[in-house]
């Protein structure tokens, strides 16, 4: 009974271990199966996949098989959200994840001290004056305000969701 249980964790563990984490890269869209489309390239699919999309900007991905999934999104200066067993079937699906919240200025999916030095920076300035950092204009306007600063505060001290 021994040598069965330790056939399992072995299992477990092998499965757990070749799991590979692939973000999507076309910002345009396109074909679910082409390797250049995942960034590294995705070549040979297992159900252990980590898919994350994170090209903040909403577009179709076709030949998406069906199958349960873990999804994340993520755009540069959002936090992640990811929803599990996600079931995908043709041909359309709409998954609404809500609104990712506002303020990782560092894309380091928290919301610190860092993200609010970094925005503070750039407080003021515009598109083209020296010191704009276009990662600081959370609202994408081209200036770096009040605005930018309220989404990065109501959000401040919290991180992102893991991959699961």
């Amino acid at each position: 009974m021994r040598k069965f249980y330790s056939l399992i964790t072995m299992l477990l563990i092998v499965t757990i271990a070749s799991s590979q984490t692939y973000t999507w890269n076309n910002a345009a869209g396109g074909a679910w199966g082409t390797p250049t489309n995942w960034t590294p390239n995705r070549t040979v699919v297992t159900a252990n996949d980590i898919l994350v999309f994170s090209a903040g900007a909403s577009y179709t991905v076709t030949g998406v098989p069906t199958g349960t999934f873990n999804i994340k999104v993520k755009s540069s200066h959002t936090l992640a959200r990811v929803l599990t067993n996600q079931v995908l079937v043709l041909p359309n699906n709409a998954i609404n994840f809500g609104t990712l919240l506002e303020g990782d200025v560092n894309n380091d999916n928290f919301v610190t001290l860092s993200d609010l030095s970094l925005l503070i920076n750039s407080f003021n300035k515009t598109v083209g004056d020296p010191g704009y950092d276009t990662r600081a204009d959370l609202n994408n306007d081209g200036f770096v305000t009040l605005a930018d600063l309220s989404l990065l505060i109501n959000n401040f001290n919290q991180a992102g969701e893991d991959n699961p």
